[in-house]
């Protein structure tokens, strides 16, 4: 299995999301994949996300992560060209707060 991840960001729910972790210096328990995020500033409509790749640390020491947005109506950011898959979009932990910690199996 390596480094990827089953995350399973929702109690009641079976959906889980492949994910991947940095494996040398891994970040604090609050950033683990699967993780519930909001955004302390939206990105474009979407202001929640859920951690699904550690990058690792930014030039000022923060960490650094992957998410797959969505917002108050549950729609996920997806590329506007191409399939319809959930993009990731990077931010540092100090552009969100973690609201949820995810169960995993």
């Amino acid at each position: 299995m390596g480094n990827n991840v089953n995350c399973q960001p929702f109690n009641d729910d079976e959906w889980l999301i492949p994910c991947k972790s940095v494996g040398k210096n891994p970040l604090q328990p609050e950033y683990a994949l699967g993780n519930l995020v909001k955004l302390n500033e939206p990105y474009r409509v979407y202001d929640h996300g859920i951690i699904v790749e550690h990058i690792g640390y930014n030039a000022e020491g923060s960490p650094h992560v992957s998410l797959h947005l969505y917002n108050t109506r549950g729609e996920i950011y997806v590329m506007e060209e191409g399939p319809l898959t959930p993009h990731y979009v990077d931010f540092a932990a100090t552009e969100f707060e973690v609201i949820r910690v995810a169960n995993t199996r």
